[in-house]
């Protein structure tokens, strides 16, 4: 039908003369007629739109204005309704009024270009029609809920309609009307209409919606979602609104998959800057990815296709948990994003965690979303690393993270490789292996992209000539899988471009990957095979001993590559059950024994070069299972075979030997058989070293002999299953060394004479060495005793050589480690006597002499005591051979009984042989050094250092053993050590009835002191052991409980029916028994410390009193050893037992107070040397004692104060009564240092004042201010002395800037910053509280310690001043200390200070 026309020439007409719509044929109604009126078209065809001739805004308003003015109004609102009700009767009319209305083309310019409203939003414009319109258009929401969708989303539409109204009439009627058809809608139309609900309602109706959609939420939670988005934008009060977030929260933990984006996002939303913290707290607890999330990725991916073929759903599912899960951490990144406060409270959040098990998943997610949004990344790098250093972060939660939720990572990668890389490069062992894990699980989660990032900047770390970041990058890169790394073996292979930049151990490592990735393949290897080939036999070519070397470390990583990859051709011949003649591949054999035959023709011509050839060669076939039996022919034929007749003599060679101008005569000696004559054998030293017309070979000869009997030994193993009966000659026969009186006449020896003694007594240690490494796995006792009386030998040879070198300072000892290069050696250099000032000389010998518990030079310091083993204020490693881990089980022998027969072979004694003090002090020495190297962490932060040093020397057999193989074979010998704690109790009980109960007496007997330092060395060693982090790993759970069952002798069979805090307290009450018969102070802190590790370690709080018991009784006991001792090192011993006896005691205040009052007050008196109540409280210690009682109440302030915003007031009173103590306590320490006016006592309280202060203003002042009304007086009486102590800390500055030391002035500024804080944060509590009249600000006169005033150089000017105007002092300042003058651009005027007047509390109405 055609549109009524209108002419445009006067391009205005007005719009009352603009053509109405006639109605549609075949319909007169009042509905028809009304909007025909105002312009609109309905039209009948379902093809076609309703048409609006006139904007919307207008059409409204006639309609409106119609219905108004019609003669039968109001009732013709009712009539009106009844024909739209009978118009939507068909379906397309009502779909069509749904749908957006057109604008005729020749009326655009009357109206908005293309669509408009549709007529069902139109009409809901008129405020006449609108509740007729809701309650029509929510009947057929109901009609067609139910409905099959078909092409058009009918009540979508419906809901569309309703929503951002101009305005709502009769909104209460609205919101009743929906909440009643809301529960018999269909679940998607409910869920449509929950979410428009804030879209449609007004916000005065928004309580009501809250109210009714918390109990559909309790009652279905499928609508769990679309509840939780409705509420995000609903208008509420702050407590409903709380009350909304608390039942989700607690709803979160069983919430579905799909729910939980919306669920985070509407908390993370609600949150504000001060219930940020205690929210996010809340929220971290109840996301729980372990239980919700299914790992996608599996170590078996053929049972995971094979399970997927079963179940076709399976991986629809699988990729829908993906996306889930994506879309919560993205919303998690939402919100760390652009919510400061949500940022915050997830740092700390994740920072007030306290406990391995407490850490999730989650909490690595956060981590590395903030480091990705974050501009201040140092404060997460810190926090990191503590997690790490504390065991909180551990390998098992971090292989959770990768192998579950890769997927999410990914996004990540930049940040990711940026805390690898920090971590890397941390001096602390601990966190340097967190950062090789980081890497290494990146590898195997990430894709090729992420992976050559990974490789790449591993390669970046190695060129960077940083030992440690070389160190963990080429670990990193051992511990890949080789078929994985194939496709970037190219980088890797440039490294050899900067080879000589590394160690020999580094180069170790860098062989072992090249090798076991050009020879363990076969595919697509061939250009690596080639390149390490040419490169291995460029560098043996070279005359050069270091390129040798390299060439060697290089020939033995590519034949360890060789055997593995003939193993496992071995083992895929025996899986196809085909048979062979020797199971191998023969060219791969073939391959090693010419790379071998090379090597050892190349290096025959340079002695250290073929020795470390033996050792390398030595280690590869002891750790290579399986080698091929013609290899191992080759080894025994070629190598091995020549030992006898280079190294040992027989009787038929005679007992002398040539010597140096016939004084040196020569004896066999230290052997153990008893042999018939003729038949005897002797290890050829001297004969070797004094061979002048063989010179060079014999040289070559005698360095060799050690590496060379250590590849002998291995080989006898191999082929007899681990016995050494065909060689067991070698472990009693003799040496052929100088005569005693050689050693007695050594000072009329000429030069070359000594150096020829000396070499041969350290050639004989070390032989020594490599024999006890050889036999002490042999179970023969007769062996057993031997391998004792052999550890004899080396202390006795070893304090024979101790005197030589001492008489002999131009000897340099030769290295007994051939991997390492000789200038990073640490041999012993002949030291300058008699040069420097005696001051400055006695100041370095006090900085490096070490504590007895510091872990590093325990051994040194220990037996610089023991008169009878001198040798260990050296540092053996470099020219001593290094002894294999089982030379503990040394440990376990019981004692040998030896029967000594005459010629008659009758019995004529028995001797006893068993561990004496000085072969037990040897064993644990060792066992200790290896035992921090590998399990213990650095002792603290170095400084980044390009000096190529390799600080494993001495170490290289214990290198390739895992820290869990050193902790296992320690948890097996520990029934050892306690055995032998037990029986050095013993002895010092003895030592105890003899000296009238006293243990502690100046015995200058050598027993006594070895006997102490081995007592000290069993406690260090187990404290190593309990305090490994790897304990904390639920993996390694079970073994931590075994070595706990070991301590307190516990049967297997009752191993499991009792916990860990059963084993934890009888092994506390087992270790408490050693206190009473402590000969030292340093015993008493290393079992102490050894006490507190396994206390942590078991993570049981209530046994900690036990530690603060036993540190104060060793605290309270007098030691003979701190009387005459005024060196630093009493502070260092005494400072873990101070730490111990504050921080774990169940009321540190109390005996913070103790201390401070008593303790320090007998210090004080005039003549006292130390305290009664604490003798080892003496004027050298007390900083100790009051810096750490600093630091605890620091700690304290931080612990009381902490509670949660939303905490009742009676938990706030009671944590501000608690606060008073501390207060008062912190007063004390702050008059202490009136009273000693010492320099560290000072430094002490600028440091840990400014700390406390700092604390108290951000946790305790939360409280103060929350009870400030009700609790006025309490508040009063803690402020009034808090004052005091920061006037005094006030004065503190002003006399620190008199000492002019930098150390002390640096303290000042950050101490006076916060003394301001806290002054202001005062005024403001008393201002809101409208107690203005009870705070004034003055300015306080500099004073010093004492309390004199300091004048500076304005009040020296003002008195010039005075002076000529005839004015006094008294006539000028009237006032107190609260008001000095002053130039206030001098830095030395005071800071402004806070007080509080009680008259002004009294007075104010309001308080």
């Amino acid at each position: 039908m055609p549109l009524s026309k209108r002419q445009h020439s006067s391009g205005r007409a007005s719009a009352s003369k603009r053509a109405k719509a006639p109605p549609p044929a075949g319909e007169t109604s009042l509905f028809t007629q009304l909007l025909a009126e105002s312009s609109f078209r309905v039209s009948t065809s379902p093809q076609r739109r309703n048409e609006l001739v006139i904007d919307q805004a207008l059409f409204r308003k006639q309609l409106g204005s119609a219905l108004q003015r019609h003669r039968d109004y109001p009732q013709v609102v009712n009539e009106f309704e009844r024909c739209v009700e009978k118009h939507f009767e068909d379906q397309a009319n009502f779909q069509n009024c749904l749908l957006p209305t057109a604008v005729p083309q020749e009326n655009n310019v009357h109206a908005r270009i293309g669509t408009q409203d549709s007529l069902v939003r139109i009409l809901l414009g008129v405020d006449e029609l609108q509740p007729s319109m809701l309650k029509i258009l929510l009947e057929k929401l109901l009609e067609y809920s139910d409905a099959d969708p078909g092409g058009l989303d009918v009540p979508k539409l419906v809901i569309s309609q309703m929503q951002w109204l101009d305005t709502v009439v009769q909104s209460k009627d609205l919101a009743d009307k929906l909440l009643e058809v809301l529960p018999v809608l269909s679940a998607s139309v409910q869920k449509e209409l929950i979410v428009a609900l804030p879209e449609v309602l007004p916000d005065s109706e928004h309580p009501q919606v809250v109210g009714q959609l918390q109990e559909l939420l309790a009652e279905n939670a499928d609508l769990a979602a679309s509840i939780i988005e409705a509420m995000t934008n609903l208008n509420v009060s702050q407590d409903l609104f709380e009350e909304v977030r608390l039942s989700i929260l607690k709803r979160l933990r069983s919430a579905r998959l799909e729910d939980l984006p919306a669920a985070v996002r509407f908390i993370q939303q609600s949150v504000s800057q001060g219930d940020a913290v205690e929210i996010i707290s809340e929220l971290r607890e109840n996301l729980d990815f372990e239980s919700t999330f299914f790992p996608p990725i599996t170590s078996t991916p053929s049972t995971c296709i094979a399970s997927q073929q079963r179940n076709p759903s399976g991986e629809r599912n699988a990729s829908q948990k993906l996306s889930h899960e994506l879309q919560i951490v993205e919303t998690l990144r939402a919100g760390i994003r652009f919510q400061k406060p949500v940022a915050d409270a997830w740092q700390k959040a994740i920072e007030n965690v306290t406990t391995s098990d407490d850490h999730k998943v989650v909490d690595i997610f956060v981590f590395f979303i903030l480091l990705s949004v974050a501009k201040r990344r140092k404060p997460l790098e810190t926090l990191f690393r503590s997690k790490i250093k504390s065991g909180l972060f551990t390998d098992e939660l971090l292989s959770q993270t990768f192998v579950s939720h890769s997927h999410i990572l990914k996004e990540y990668l930049p940040s990711i490789l940026s805390l690898s890389d920090i971590l890397l490069r941390s001096p602390d062992n601990v966190v340097s292996s967190f950062g090789r894990a980081l890497y290494s699980n990146a590898f195997t989660a990430f894709d090729s992209y992420g992976r050559q990032e990974i490789v790449g900047s591993l390669v970046v770390h190695i060129g960077s000539g940083l030992p440690s970041s070389i160190d963990g990058a080429l670990d990193v890169l051992g511990s890949l899988d080789v078929q994985s790394m194939l496709p970037y073996a190219v980088f890797i292979k440039s490294i050899l471009d900067y080879i000589h930049g590394l160690t020999l151990s580094q180069i170790r490592k860098l062989f072992t990957v090249l090798s076991a990735l050009a020879f363990e393949n076969s595919d697509n290897v061939g250009a690596i095979q080639d390149d390490v080939h040419i490169f291995v036999r460029k560098q043996l070519s070279s005359n050069n001993a270091k390129f040798k070397r390299i060439g060697v470390i290089g020939a033995i990583a590519a034949v360890r590559s060789l055997a593995n990859k003939q193993k496992n051709c071995r083992r895929f011949v025996l899986t196809q059950s085909q048979t062979t003649t020797d199971g191998g591949d023969p060219d791969a054999a073939q391959q090693v024994t010419h790379l071998l035959e090379l090597v050892r023709k190349c290096s025959a011509s340079c002695p250290e070069v073929a020795a470390l050839f033996y050792d390398e060669l030595a280690t590869v076939t002891q750790r290579q299972r399986g080698l091929d039996p013609r290899i191992r022919e080759w080894i025994c034929d070629t190598v091995v075979s020549d030992f006898q007749d280079i190294f040992v003599a027989d009787d038929s060679e005679g007992e002398t030997a040539p010597s140096i101008s016939g004084s040196l005569s020569l004896h066999w000696t230290y052997g153990l058989d008893t042999v018939e004559e003729g038949e005897g054998v002797a290890v050829k030293i001297v004969p070797l070293l004094l061979d002048e017309k063989h010179k060079c070979s014999s040289a070559a000869k005698i360095i060799r002999l050690a590496p060379h009997f250590r590849l002998l030994r291995v080989c006898e193993q191999l082929q007899h299953e681990g016995s050494l009966d065909g060689i067991d000659a070698l472990l009693g026969c003799p040496m052929i060394l100088c005569k005693d009186d050689v050693l007695g006449s050594f000072d009329t020896l000429t030069i070359a004479q000594k150096e020829i003694v000396c070499s041969s007594l350290l050639y004989a240690i070390n032989w020594c060495r490599e024999v006890v490494s050889a036999f002490c796995t042999q179970d023969e006792i007769e062996m057993k005793g031997k391998v004792i009386a052999r550890l004899k030998t080396i202390t006795e040879l070893e304090a024979a050589l101790a005197k030589c070198m001492a008489a002999t300072p131009s000897f340099v000892p030769p290295s007994a480690h051939f991997d390492v290069e000789q200038d990073d050696s640490d041999l012993v250099q002949p030291k300058k006597s008699g040069t420097g000032k005696g001051k400055g000389k006695k100041k370095n010998q006090e900085k490096n002499t070490s504590l007895d518990g510091d872990k590093d030079a325990t051994d040194e310091v220990s037996l610089a005591e023991t008169s009878s083993m001198p040798l260990h204020r050296l540092k053996p490693k470099p020219y001593f051979r290094e002894l294999d881990l089982d030379v503990c089980r040394i440990l376990l022998f019981d004692a040998i009984t030896k029967k000594i027969v005459d010629s008659e072979s009758h019995t004529k004694a028995v001797q006893m042989i068993h561990l004496e003090p000085s072969e037990l002090h040897f064993i644990l020495i060792d066992l200790y050094q290896k035992l921090v190297y590998k399990l213990g962490r650095s002792a603290g932060r170095s400084f980044p250092s390009k000096i190529k040093k390799d600080s494993g020397v001495g170490f290289s057999r214990l290198s390739m053993l895992e820290p869990k193989e050193v902790t296992a074979l320690m948890v097996e010998i520990l029934p050892a050590f306690c055995f032998h704690a037990e029986k050095m109790k013993a002895f010092f009980d003895t030592l105890m009835e003899e000296n009238d109960g006293i243990v502690d007496v100046a015995c200058k007997d050598d027993q006594y002191a070895l006997t102490s330092s081995c007592f000290q060395l069993l406690f260090d060693i187990l404290g190593v052991l309990f305090a490994w982090p790897g304990f904390g790993s639920k993996s390694w759970r079970d073994l931590f409980k075994q070595a706990l069952a070991a301590l307190t002798k516990t049967k297997d069979g009752d191993l499991r029916s009792l916990s860990v805090q059963e084993l934890t307290g009888s092994v506390c009450q087992y270790l408490e028994t050693f206190s009473q018969c402590v000969p030292k102070l340093s015993v008493a802190v290393s079992l102490t410390v050894l006490i507190e590790s396994v206390v942590e370690q078991s993570q049981i709080p209530s046994l900690e009193p036990v530690i603060s018991v036993l540190s104060g009784t060793f605290l309270k006991q007098r030691w003979t050893e701190l009387e005459n001792d005024k060196s630093n090192k009493i502070n260092e011993m005494i400072q873990p037992l101070v730490r111990c006896h504050l921080h774990f005691a169940e009321n540190s205040v109390e005996l913070i107070e103790t201390i401070a009052k008593d303790a320090f007050g007998e210090l004080v008196e005039e003549g006292a040397l130390s305290s009664k109540l604490y003798p080892t409280l003496r004027r050298i210690s007390a900083p100790v004692y009051h810096r750490l009682m600093f630091e605890e109440l620091a700690r304290m302030v931080v612990t009381v104060a902490s509670v949660k915003q939303t905490s009742s007031s009676d938990v706030k009173r009671e944590r501000l009564t608690a606060l008073g103590p501390i207060v008062r306590a912190f007063q004390l320490l702050i008059q202490l240092v009136k009273t000693f006016d010492s320099r560290p006592i000072l430094v002490s309280a600028l440091k840990f004042g400014r700390m406390f202060v700092d604390n108290f203003l951000r946790h305790a002042m939360p409280i103060v201010e929350s009870l400030f009304r009700t609790d006025k007086d309490e508040i009063h009486v803690l402020l009034r002395s808090l004052q005091q102590s920061t006037r005094s800390l006030q004065h503190f500055c002003s006399h620190s800037k008199m000492s002019r030391s930098i150390t002390i002035v640096n303290y000042v500024p950050m101490l006076k910053r916060s003394l301001e804080a806290f002054v202001y944060r005062v005024k403001a509590l008393l201002a809101i509280h409208n107690c203005q009249d009870a705070f004034w600000i003055g300015n306080l006169k500099n004073r010093d310690l004492k309390g004199d005033e300091v004048l500076s150089q304005a009040s020296v000017r003002m008195s010039m001043s005075m002076a000529l105007s005839g004015q006094t002092e008294q006539d000028q300042v009237a006032n107190d200390d609260g008001e000095s003058y002053g130039d206030d651009d001098n830095e030395d005027v005071a800071e402004k200070e806070s007080d509080i007047e009680e008259q002004g509390h009294d007075s104010d109405p309001d308080v």
